[in-house]
């Protein structure tokens, strides 16, 4: 008997290990393959993907400045994977105002 992959249900108790298990794996690799800031920037994003930006997504449309936020913080991840620190101002505005119009449009 052949089972595809698109007939498959996970239950929500598979979905939260799922997250769970993958989540903690990368940030782990984020710390110590990488480095502590760019760990803390993932763990903040996923944090406040999960437990901000996807409720408020029933609540209020405001949700897209928020998605905003969510969505510049993976740009800066880089920054500081590659810089080893954040360049405090003009890059993480721009990230944003990038971000914002993408999610407006």
């Amino acid at each position: 008997m052949v089972i595809y992959w698109c007939h498959f249900l996970f239950s929500p108790l598979h979905a939260i290990g799922f997250a769970t298990v993958s989540g903690t794996a990368g940030l782990v690799i984020l710390m110590f393959g990488v480095n502590p800031l760019t760990a803390s920037l993932g763990l903040a994003n996923l944090a406040l993907y999960t437990m901000v930006y996807t409720p408020m997504k029933r609540l209020s449309i405001a949700n897209t400045w928020l998605g905003s936020v969510v969505g510049a913080v993976p740009p800066m991840m880089g920054w500081a994977a590659c810089a080893g620190q954040l360049d405090p101002g003009k890059k993480k505005g721009s990230f944003y105002n990038f971000q914002i119009q993408n999610c407006c449009c």
